[in-house]
């Protein structure tokens, strides 16, 4: 009996040894592709956006963004100011830094929805700040980037880089718009024709953290995925806003069944 008390010992604690053996290597395994993860990740910082990751952000389907609604994406704030800014054409300003987590969750939903009046050129990947909250948020930089529409004039001023270094200088007309309409200096601000404001991020910057921009673009057209739910819905009320300052142009955005006139 002995004999027989002491094989079973062994073959537990063999046994043992394995599991724990598996769960070392299936823990070590995940964290270095977590870290080869984060690595690739890194290397894009500052690098201009594929041209795949670009179509797949700017063409998100109609079909999506109505499927998704505005979910439970924050609205903006509805006010009756005049355009400080003085062009021809209503103005989209977006005041941010690179470091902000909240900035890199609003910036997805920005450039969803102004693709839809416009063209993007040299956009760059982005991480939000390593120390900052949801660390390493993937995101797109506005800074050196350019917008082109026939509709809109988008104004965009990254004031800090993602160590939290003066990148950009705001404008004494943008700095007017900001100070009225913003928060005591809080960011990301975006203001559409002074007749739209919000500060914050419309959706968690969660929604993000941990993913690579790659994935992001894989989910961003699919309205089953928190992605979408998040980006999508914020960009839903964009595009929404956006149409009731230019008059409802164009048609072929703005005549789309999720857009609605103020209530």
């Amino acid at each position: 009996m002995p004999t027989k008390k002491l094989k079973i010992k062994n073959i537990v604690f063999v046994i043992a040894i394995i599991t724990i053996s598996g769960i070392l290597v299936f823990y070590m395994a995940t964290n270095n592709s977590q870290t080869n993860s984060n690595s690739a990740n890194q290397a894009l910082v500052g690098q201009t956006l594929s041209p795949e990751l670009y179509q797949q952000i700017s063409n998100v389907n109609y079909s999506t963004i109505s499927l998704v609604g505005s979910g439970t994406a924050l609205h903006f704030n509805h006010i009756s100011g005049d355009q400080i800014i003085d062009t021809k054409k209503p103005v989209v300003l977006y005041v941010g830094a690179n470091y902000c987590p909240y900035c890199a969750a609003e910036r997805w939903a920005l450039v969803v929805a102004l693709s839809k009046f416009g063209t993007f050129s040299n956009l760059s990947y982005m991480l939000s700040s390593p120390t900052d909250v949801y660390p390493n948020t993937p995101t797109i930089s506005f800074h050196g980037a350019t917008f082109t529409s026939k509709y809109i004039d988008f104004q965009s001023v990254e004031l800090q880089d993602r160590s939290g270094s003066t990148l950009e200088t705001i404008t004494p007309e943008q700095q007017n718009v900001f100070s009225t309409y913003g928060q005591n200096g809080a960011i990301p601000f975006v203001d559409i024709a002074n007749q739209y404001v919000f500060t914050g991020s419309q959706f968690m910057p969660s929604t993000l953290v941990g993913l690579s921009w790659g994935q992001i673009g894989t989910k961003i057209n699919d309205p089953n995925s928190d992605i979408a739910k998040g980006v999508d819905c914020a960009a839903n009320i964009i595009i929404s806003d956006i149409c009731k300052s230019t008059n409802y142009n164009p048609t072929d955005v703005c005549s789309q069944s999720f857009v609605k006139p103020d209530s």
